[in-house]
């Protein structure tokens, strides 16, 4: 990506996070962003479908720690393994907290509904792999992980990080423990 393209994007981001701070997702028009960032339209169309798309591509940025944990996620891992994988995920996430606040608590935005979906494909894969699960079976312990998961980010996130980076990372690497065994 050329330095105009993430210079462009990066005025996007800015725009809609300025905006959210004023007003709900679902009131924030394109013309709005646009003016914001101090571009056209069609600048903003040549890297975005909508603001769904807009929405789905920073998140992914912003959580790429966390989708980068599922992927890597070994259940043979040791417990130092899990947690430096969680903390590297909790320490991204707290990095850019107050923008990820926003797009939490805006009830408009697709927030949980993506992340779930991201997470749901990588940890299925993994489950998969370490058991024959039946369908159904596969169903309800990936829902399960997966719900546990998002309540904790979100519950860590909407109470404004309680927990020091290195305990949610260690309360995440003790619940999947838990979990596996």
């Amino acid at each position: 990506m050329d330095r105009r393209t993430k210079k462009t994007i990066k005025s996007i981001d800015n725009a809609f996070i300025q905006l959210l701070k004023k007003k709900s997702f679902d009131k924030i028009t394109i013309n709005e962003v646009s003016k914001t960032a101090d571009i056209n339209r069609v600048t903003f169309y040549n890297y975005f479908i909508d603001k769904y798309d807009w929405f789905q591509k920073y998140l992914y940025k912003q959580l790429e720690a966390f989708i980068l944990l599922e992927k890597k996620l070994d259940f043979n891992s040791s417990d130092e393994e899990i947690y430096r994988l969680f903390y590297n995920a909790y320490a991204q996430l707290d990095e850019h907290f107050d923008n990820i606040y926003l797009l939490l608590i805006d009830r408009t935005t697709p927030f949980h509904q993506d992340l779930e979906t991201i997470s749901k494909q990588s940890f299925q894969e993994k489950l998969k792999s370490i058991n024959n699960f039946s369908n159904i079976e596969l169903s309800f312990e990936t829902h399960y992980y997966v719900s546990i998961s998002i309540g904790l980010l979100e519950w860590w996130i909407k109470e404004n990080r309680p927990w020091s980076v290195e305990q949610i990372a260690k309360k995440s690497t003790d619940c999947l423990r838990n979990w596996i065994i």
